[in-house]
């Protein structure tokens, strides 16, 4: 450490260089990933190293401020807190809403309930809460999903300067008693959800180790007058081991590493804090102005990069990728130096006079929280009246009634009504009438008007998957909403899935992980079947069927659909989900199987099983093999009508292949899938075999007896 920091005055902070430098090295690593998931692969890691630093700058501060002062005065800190972090976010908030109001993002409910939680730091709890996961960071992506990070920060600004006013009066002993306790604690919550790889990555006491240590170093290297040790002589030769590893980690670890379910956080935490030992030395690499001005404009950097992030999505991998990249980067500067120029400096700083400051950011944070209950109402999107048109012409008409599958019958254009429509239903007779064509003769003629057609009464319509089955019933919710045509019922929950399996992956690159327990679908049906009486059920499911996994805890295999084990497993426990439905509908509720479309999960590394279009085709093969002749379980083609909506990969509309943003989900159920599923007649189960002991008497004109039967057994 530069010896001046030491005679500093005592009024100010004195300027960590090295510290902002290595600001500057975190927020780097983390819009690399963002910006090529493939590239530096653990560069998430770089939250993690906020994470420490904060936990070290903060705790440094309230022993400063203690060892001055003799107190540490909570409401000059928590006002510190929001002068710094509540502009930007502010901003942030407010324009990404705006944005969503006025059709720039997708999914402007998404978006709201993300602003939300955003505004009140529990952004982290709702991603659990929802079943978010960040391997599927990409897939749908809200601009708001990053304020997850700054929710636990702000939870533990929140708590953490109470227990340091409670115990640093009792002593430095006390207070560091209390900061190991809570990194046992969070350790110990890492290894009990090490099954469940987003409830460690998100959750608030499983990342608290990474704060704990950085504050238990900060307690060390705090001396009693509040100014900072130097870095003993022995260290500073070892420390600098520790930016390598921690750039190795970047490098070399994934979101599919082992060891983030045994504890691997706090070991990050371990090294961040040796990273920032490091930093406090001053190298010249991290002393410099460049990295200076990273590492003071991280938090801007960090707030926009993202929203910049999922607007461009869609155009990242294009012929003009690394021109978006370019444009991303440059985008995010400019408004990170505009934000701390005029905005984050001039209110942290006082240079701009707040009277009455608390009620403006009131004010300011109630703007948001009522532009966000206004999005729920936003126009419809203009892209999604664009894909209703162009689908219109793409595709052909949709059979009124199910064909049969080998059926000849062929659309205009020369595809089997088959592919687009219902397989394995009985087709039923139809007429068809050719009506005349009309002409000035006809036009002109007295004819009676006809008489209105009765009202069609709106079936009802019940949807059962996972995230796939959510994605999709949510367009078909709209669709029956807007046209009345179908009350539909969403019972299909994210991160749910009906192949139950000790342990799955979507590739070897990601740590294995398993449901939650709660998952329990059948009972979550039988309680939506208490006031619902649907017409038809969908099934919509894939995406945990497309991937490897283990069915025995002894059994260290990897089994998959793509082999006869896997198959026919999945096949199995798909079979005992449609009893359990069959048994709460009862015999003539057409149950509809959606097939799998192929999909493009952007978050593997290779090999990436999960994209296998073979899998794919085995899992609708499985499906087509559950199907009844007697109606009672049917498939209909949803990949083909995917694929003639010209939904195409790479689209922000489909991002991942399996999940649509909202407008896409309603643009399919009203160009096929919601008449699709109305097309589908009522289940005609065979009746149940009867036993008979002796044929029926033929009939007489005596009168029947009014005795009872006897009760003789079946012979």
């Amino acid at each position: 450490m530069n010896p001046e920091i030491l005679t500093a005055g005592r009024s100010t902070f004195p300027h960590l260089r090295g510290v902002d430098g290595l600001r500057g090295a975190a927020v780097t690593a983390v819009v690399a990933y963002h910006l090529d998931r493939n590239g530096l692969r653990g560069g998430f890691l770089g939250v993690s190293l906020f994470f420490t630093l904060s936990g070290f700058l903060i705790t440094w501060m309230l022993l400063r401020e203690q060892a001055t002062r003799s107190s540490i005065s909570l409401g000059a800190f928590w006002e510190r807190r929001a002068r710094r972090l509540l502009p930007a976010a502010l901003i942030t908030l407010l324009v990404v809403t705006t944005a969503a109001a006025t059709g720039v993002f997708d999914d402007a409910v998404k978006i709201t309930n993300d602003a939300i939680s955003s505004l009140a730091y529990f952004a982290n709890w709702r991603q659990i809460a929802t079943g978010s996961s960040y391997a599927g960071l990409f897939s749908l992506p809200s601009p708001l999903v990053h304020f997850w990070s700054l929710a636990i920060e702000e939870q533990f600004y929140l708590v953490y300067p109470l227990l340091a006013w409670a115990f640093l009066r009792r002593g430095r002993t006390a207070f560091a008693g209390v900061l190991i306790a809570l990194t046992a604690v969070s350790v110990y919550s890492q290894l009990h959800f090490s099954y469940h790889f987003d409830r460690v990555y998100y959750g608030t006491d499983t990342r608290l180790s990474e704060l704990t240590i950085g504050a238990l170093l900060a307690l060390v290297m705090t001396r009693t007058d509040g100014w900072l040790r130097i870095v003993p002589k022995p260290l500073r030769y070892i420390v600098p081991i520790a930016p390598l590893l921690t750039i190795a980690a970047w490098l070399r670890l994934s979101l599919g590493s082992d060891v983030f379910g045994r504890g691997g956080f706090a070991i990050v935490g371990v090294c961040s804090a040796c990273t920032i030992l490091w930093a406090l030395t001053e190298p010249a690499i991290l002393a410099n102005p460049y990295m200076g001005w990273l590492g003071s404009r991280s938090y801007g950097i960090y707030l926009y990069h993202w929203p910049i992030v999922v607007l461009t999505e869609h155009q990242a991998d294009g012929p003009a990728r690394w021109w978006v990249m370019a444009m991303r980067l440059a985008s995010t500067l400019l408004l990170a130096e505009l934000s701390y120029r005029f905005i984050e400096s001039p209110i942290r700083q006082r240079r701009i006079v707040l009277r009455f400051w608390w009620p403006r950011v009131i004010g300011a944070m109630a703007t948001v929280a009522v532009l966000s209950l206004l999005v729920m109402g936003a126009a419809p999107r203009t892209e999604l009246n664009s894909m209703l048109a162009s689908s219109a012409t793409d595709m052909p008409p949709i059979p009124l009634t199910p064909s049969v599958p080998g059926s000849a019958a062929a659309t205009a254009d020369g595809v089997p009504t088959q592919v687009a429509g219902i397989s394995t239903v009985p087709a039923g007779p139809t007429t068809t009438t050719n009506a005349p064509t009309s002409t000035a003769a006809n036009d002109t003629a007295a004819t009676p008007p006809s008489p209105p057609a009765p009202p069609v009464p709106a079936q009802k319509i019940l949807v059962v998957g996972d995230s796939t089955g959510a994605a999709a019933g949510a367009g078909l919710a709209m669709w029956g909403l807007t046209s009345g045509r179908a009350i539909v019922y969403d019972l299909a929950v994210n991160g749910c899935s009906l192949v139950r399996s000790v342990a799955h992956r979507p590739s070897p690159n990601f740590p294995p992980f398993v449901e939650d327990t709660s998952c329990n679908v059948g009972n979550r049906w039988q309680k939506g079947l208490a006031g619902f009486t649907p017409d038809k059920v969908v099934l919509i499911t894939s995406i945990s069927a497309l991937y490897d996994f283990k069915v025995h805890a002894n059994d260290d295999r990897w089994v998959s659909i793509a082999d006869p084990i896997g198959r026919e497993y999945i096949k199995r426990q798909y079979d005992d989900n449609l009893q359990v439905l069959r048994a709460l509908l009862g015999p003539t509720t057409p149950i509809v199987i959606a097939t799998t479309p192929y999909n493009f999960w952007p978050m593997c590394m290779n090999p990436c099983e999960i994209r296998d279009h073979a899998r794919a085709d085995a899992l609708n093969a499985v499906f087509h093999e559950l199907t009844h002749a007697d109606g009672t379980v049917v498939t209909v083609d949803y990949a083909d009508a995917v694929n003639r909506l010209n939904l195409t990969p790479k689209d922000r509309r489909r991002p991942d292949g399996l999940h649509f943003s909202k407008p896409a989900s309603k643009a399919l159920a009203e160009a096929y899938f919601g008449p699709a599923l109305l097309a589908i007649p009522p289940a005609n189960p065979a009746p149940p075999p009867t036993t008979t002991t002796a044929p029926p008497a033929p009939s007489t004109s005596e009168p029947p007896t009014t005795e009872p039967a006897t009760s003789a057994p079946p012979g």
